[in-house]
Parts: C-alpha cells; structure tokens; sequence
C-alpha cells in the first residue's frame, strides 16, 4: 500500500493562489475537504482534486456566443 503524500495550509495556499487565513476559513466551514492530525491540518491531494472538480461552473449553453452587456 503506498501512502499518498499530505499537504499543508501552506501547500494548499501556494497551489491554489488563496491566502492561507482563507484556507483556514474554508476548513473552519467544513467547505474544502481535510485532515486534523495531532491538530494539524493536512489535505490530501486526491481529495483537492475532487474537490476542485465540484467547484467548476457550468456555462449556460442558453447564453453561450451571446455577448453579456454589463
């Protein structure tokens, strides 16, 4: 069995862009998949990938090749 390596606040944030208070936020709300090991907070990446893949947005073909006036 191998062990899939585990990431940090840190690692999360780099990978992402996001600042690491907000991925404290995030796992605070329960909103993005983690591990609390010893009280560390690890992350898994398969779990960042699947994660990631819920987050996309789907176009709405209704609206797609029109031009959206703001």
């Amino acid at each position: 069995m191998s062990v899939e390596r585990l990431l940090t606040v840190q690692d999360i944030s780099n990978l992402l862009g996001m600042k690491r208070s907000y991925v404290y936020y995030l796992t605070h709300l329960k909103r993005i998949p983690h591990l609390k090991i010893h009280g560390h907070l690890r992350f898994r990446m398969s779990d960042i990938d699947n994660w990631l893949q819920l987050q996309e947005v789907q176009i709405d073909s209704k609206k797609e090749g029109r031009q959206e006036r703001y």
